[in-house]
């Protein structure tokens, strides 16, 4: 079974779900404290005075994200590698059955026993690593944007309730659903691309993953003697991982060149020439965050070459439909900070409308609906 970053993305789930909630219980803790004396004389005043107290309530959750979310991120990291190193040993078994014998290949030398399956622990601890540290970097933050945010609707709800246009419920109602829209926003990459609060993590975590699960594979697949690895056809794939997918790719500078062998199919001798490693494709940009390509074992002779990979429609559906799960988890985190029963009505069948929009999108286009990418809840 091949390994693909896609592993990295499984994994990632319980940090996209740990830190969605976070940022809707953030977001409704703004929204609940705005709410307080809402219709009441001085309530501008009321709440620029409760700053500090906000400012610590948004503190605990932070303190909390440092022990579940980074806990979180390590464990997916862990996770993928072992699944990759998993999916290498179901691999070798079935390239042997293959030819026609049954090998039990022995576990690589270094055995991590917290997985039970051969472990590249400077690897793996290194991409924790860089993980967690990527991750607990925007915790630093958290606090100061929900002040900002906080601080900026009472302005904006004051401004607007003077021109006598909305009622203070409305204009609050109107700012809180601004930000509910985009989240909690302020966390930017090394791309300088701006995210919001889970996104950011799940990118941070997806992309570590991913590169674990990879790792964890082509550790044991080189372990066991292979030195080539060949890139799958992954449907809907972009225009970076285009020019790789089918090619044969060294999992080291040794194994590049020209290979030569007699295939155990044909009995007729074959070649293939190899241009570039693994890591020479990933520095390009082959298995980016997001990508779903795998790699698998090349055997010379054995291994079925691929070709007409090209499939760019299938790209843009995909795409699409993250933009609509985007659009489900906004109208979920407006659904949260509704301060009346008609703004959680309104919310609700947004959300609804959205759902029933990314069902059919689904539906054209054939393609697996994940829930855990819509879940928005209130707990941390």
């Amino acid at each position: 079974m091949p390994a693909s970053p896609d592993l990295g993305a499984t994994t990632a789930a319980l940090v996209l779900r740990v830190y969605t909630d976070a940022e809707t219980t953030l977001l409704a803790m703004i929204a609940a404290r705005l709410a307080k004396g809402l219709d009441g004389a001085g309530w501008e005043e009321n709440k620029l005075a409760e700053v500090r107290a906000l400012r610590a309530d948004a503190q605990r959750a932070v303190d909390r994200l440092n022990v579940t979310g980074l806990a979180a991120v390590r464990q997916a990291i862990t996770d993928a590698y072992a699944a990759g190193v998993k999916a290498a040993m179901r691999e070798l078994r079935d390239l042997g059955m293959r030819l026609g014998v049954l090998p039990t290949p022995a576990l690589p030398v270094s055995v991590g026993a917290a997985f039970g399956v051969g472990t590249n622990t400077a690897a793996v601890e290194a991409l924790a690593r860089a993980a967690v540290d990527a991750v607990h970097g925007a915790h630093t933050q958290i606090t100061r944007e929900i002040v900002d945010i906080y601080q900026r609707v009472t302005t904006v709800t004051a401004a607007q309730t003077v021109t006598g246009v909305l009622t203070r419920r409305q204009a609050a109602q109107r700012a809180l659903d601004t930000y509910a829209q985009h989240g909690i926003i302020g966390f930017t990459d090394k791309a300088g691309r701006n995210w919001n609060l889970p996104s950011y993590a799940e990118m941070a975590t997806r992309t570590m993953a991913g590169q674990a699960a990879v790792q964890g594979h082509v550790d044991t697949l080189a372990a066991h003697g292979h030195a080539l690895v060949i890139v799958s056809d992954a449907p809907q794939e972009c225009a970076r991982c285009r020019p790789v997918e089918g090619k044969v790719l060294a999992i080291d500078a040794g194994g590049l060149g020209t290979h030569t062998a007699t295939s155990p199919v044909t009995g007729q001798r074959v070649q293939v020439t190899v241009r570039a490693t693994l890591a020479q494709a990933i520095a390009t940009g082959f298995m980016h965050p997001n990508c779903r390509h795998s790699v698998s074992a090349y055997q010379l002779g054995v291994t079925k070459p691929i070709t007409d990979t090209a499939d760019p429609a299938g790209d843009k559906a995909r795409q699409h439909q993250r933009y609509l799960e985007r659009r489900i988890r906004a109208a979920k985190r407006e659904q949260a900070v509704a301060l009346d029963p008609t703004a959680t009505q309104i919310a609700g069948k947004r959300i609804r409308a959205r759902q029933a929009a990314l069902r059919a999108h689904i539906a054209e286009h054939d393609l697996r609906r994940l829930p855990y990418r819509e879940q928005v809840t209130r707990a941390i």
